[in-house]
């Protein structure tokens, strides 16, 4: 859109300045002047690519008569919107046939070619496909130039210039929008429907029927090379649509990893769960794994290695081939994970105490165990308790206020009265002040109203009448001004004066002075981190105003021991291997320095990363002291680096078997033997990240296999 006067004939005489020719010139003349001007001006023979480009628009618009009617009339703005993208090289190219200085190609047609549009397939591929290659023939339908008419859609000759376009295969719409405003619009011609030319029912090709183009089936060969990822495309230049004019776009085929029931895979690395007993997390495993390529690879540990819960063992070249460099393999990481048994006999449990090394010692008196309260450890899924206690939070949350307020009252002041500032304290108080609460006694400084005035001794200010603001106008425009409010500069804002004779000896004139003040800060059972406690009235005092409040805000220290999470408590406590199997026993100080026995049931085994819960010796609820949320003890096990060949035996008696692997001599043959070793999966991990990003910064971040893809007809 655009609006341009048509009387003022700006800009409509420089088209012609630069070929250097009359707005008169005719069409021939226009063709003579741009060919010698372009000669002389092609970058490729020295010439100054602006001026190129110049010389090509402006006979790219002279050269069309409706264009240059509007130029004309117009002048150059009117032709900036709706104008479609010329390309200066093509025009030229259409005189030469080519690039006479011999730059690269153009296109040998009056005006350019599109491209066509890609075909993307995707192409589901299992990890085994990716692991070893594989190739994939698939049959595609596709539209090809009719061999018989050669993509004219007619006999030759037959077809003609499209009368409506002039051969363009667009047309352009001028639309007046209001006095000396117009809108051109650049749209399809309707007659021949964008093709340029139109061909009659009785010279239409037998074979495409007019339209140029035939189906075609094809088969293509995917080659899926070695290391390929999830996602990379295969592309087949030149294989999609084909339409008559136009650079025929590629077939993409975009591979999508299907997944694998046993292996995951990232990067160049593969993962492999495993579960192990008990027995052989201590004894020693021993297992087949089936590799993708059908590859047996006999796993063990070395003699005397106990696998710890939760452990990864790395296997070197044992991962997915790397992409273009096949025979360089990443690394497979095996994750251990440890089943215990729920229990174990009392014979078991004498047993593995006797194989392993001692509990440690913890003697207790009849005295001292008399003063200790007994406690039971119900198991629990620390999960859904989390979450059915998030789900409680939540609803308590929507059903009350979220911070209930004490105090209240008013003001009956004739005026409205402002009201003070708030004066916010930080409170640092233990997880010991917050279970038992406390009162603590803090001395803080104030201004109060001075006695003596009764915070008066003043007369109303006359600059600004006593409302302590002035008004200021300020003029913007004609019919336009600015009405500004500021504090009034003879009082500052007081709305009052005061003469140095008749000031207040002991406030001085300023109405206020200081006073120490003790307040006792009385912290409730179980009351929050973050939490505020009010002190309404509190704050500095100042005339006319209502004074503001002392707020304190608790903020809780850690604790070396436990966390608070809400109404509960949890402890972390390490049990020693053998603790875990054949019972522990240990006293824990509660905050209020309570003496709890925390011990294990007879025959029950404490599972690495295992929760126990202790109901009601968590903290206290706030404003329901009597009643508290639970004591969580999370355990983890320290397990033993290795073992003896006489302990490993003796548990191997005792503990439940291993499970069975009965492997011949042949079958053994026929595995590979692997080393694993030990690996810190968190710092691997970090170490490959940064490589794959320093990798991705040094080459292309999306490799193309399109370049030995083989591609066959049938």
């Amino acid at each position: 859109m655009f609006g341009r006067s048509a009387t003022k004939k700006s800009d409509n005489t420089r088209y012609y300045e630069v070929l250097g020719v009359s707005m008169n010139s005719t069409p021939e003349e226009l063709k003579k002047a741009y060919k010698k001007a372009a000669i002389k001006n092609h970058p490729d023979n020295g010439g100054d690519p602006e001026k190129f480009k110049e010389l090509t628009h402006a006979y790219e618009v002279l050269s069309d008569p409706e264009k240059r009617e509007i130029y004309d009339q117009y002048g150059e703005d009117a032709l900036k919107e709706g104008s479609g993208i010329h390309y200066p090289f093509d025009i030229f190219s259409s005189f030469f046939g080519g690039n006479p200085f011999g730059g690269g190609g153009g296109s040998s047609r009056g005006r350019r070619q599109r491209r066509g549009e890609d075909v993307i397939h995707p192409l589901k591929v299992s990890l085994e496909d990716l692991y070893g290659g594989t190739t994939k023939k698939l049959s595609l339908s596709r539209n090809v130039i009719c061999s018989k008419c050669s993509g004219k859609g007619s006999k030759s000759g037959a077809s003609m210039k499209c009368d409506g376009c002039q051969g363009s295969g667009m047309k352009v719409s001028i639309r007046h929008l209001g006095p000396s405003m117009i809108q051109q619009m650049q749209h399809p011609c309707n007659e021949c429907k964008g093709t340029g030319e139109t061909i009659s029912d009785k010279d239409r090709c037998p074979q495409c029927k007019g339209d140029k183009v035939v189906p075609e089936k094809k088969v293509l060969e995917v080659v899926v090379e070695k290391g390929m990822q999830n996602g990379q495309k295969i592309t087949f230049p030149g294989e999609a649509d084909e339409a008559p004019d136009t650079v025929t776009g590629d077939t993409v085929f975009v591979l999508q990893q299907k997944e694998h029931p046993k292996f995951k895979r990232k990067g160049s690395d593969l993962f492999f769960e495993h579960t192990l007993s008990l027995t052989e997390a201590l004894c020693g495993v021993r297992f087949v794994l089936t590799h993708l390529d059908g590859r047996q690879l006999l796993i063990k540990s070395n003699p005397g290695e106990v696998i710890k819960p939760d452990s990864f063992k790395g296997i070197d070249d044992e991962g997915m081939p790397i992409y273009q460099r096949p025979f360089m393999k990443g690394k497979l990481y095996i994750h251990f994970t440890v089943e215990f048994p729920d229990s174990l006999s009392p014979d078991q449990v004498a047993a593995v105490e006797a194989v392993l090394q001692p509990k440690p010692s913890m003697q207790l008196s009849d005295v001292e165990l008399n003063e200790c309260e007994e406690t039971t450890l119900p198991d629990v899924n620390i999960e859904e308790e989390m979450r059915r206690k998030q789900a409680q939070a939540q609803q308590e949350a929507y059903d009350e206020d979220d911070e209930p307020q004490g105090g209240g009252g008013g003001s009956s002041h004739g005026r409205r009265q402002r009201r003070g500032e708030d004066v916010i304290h930080p409170l640092k108080v233990s997880l010991k002040d917050l279970y038992g609460g406390t009162t603590k006694k803090l001395s803080l400084s104030r201004n109060v109203i001075c006695s003596k005035c009764s915070g008066k001794g003043s007369m109303k200010c006359g600059g600004c009448q006593g409302s302590g603001m002035k008004v200021s106008i300020r003029h913007l425009g004609p019919s336009m001004i600015q009405q500004v409010q500021h504090p009034c500069n003879e009082c500052k804002g007081t709305w009052e004066t005061i003469s140095g004779k008749d000031r207040c000896p002991q406030c001085k004139g300023d109405k206020v002075v200081p006073e120490k003040k003790v307040l006792e800060v009385v912290v409730e059972k179980g009351m929050q981190n973050g939490q505020k406690i009010t002190f309404p009235g509190e704050a500095h005092e100042a005339p006319d105003t209502v004074t503001g409040d002392i707020v304190f805000v608790l903020q809780q220290k850690e604790h070396p021991k436990f966390k608070r999470k809400g109404s509960d408590l949890f402890f972390e406590h390490a049990l020693s291997f053998t603790e875990a199997l054949c019972g522990f026993r240990f006293v824990l100080t509660h905050l209020d320095g309570r003496q709890l026995l925390i011990k294990s049931n007879p025959g029950e085994v404490i599972k690495p990363d295992s929760f126990k819960g202790i109901d009601d010796e968590g903290m206290p609820i706030y404003q329901r002291p009597f009643m508290k949320g639970k004591l969580y003890i999370h355990f983890t096990v320290e397990f033993p680096d290795s073992l003896s060949p006489d302990q490993v035996a003796a548990l191997e008696a005792v503990l439940p078997p291993k499970p069975s692997m009965q492997l011949s001599d042949m079958e053994l043959n026929e595995c590979e033997e692997t080393t694993m070793h030990d690996v810190n999966i968190e710092e691997e991990m970090r170490r490959k990240q940064a490589q794959a990003q320093q990798e991705a910064y040094d080459e292309d971040k999306e490799p193309q296999g399109g370049q030995r893809v083989q591609c066959a007809q049938q």
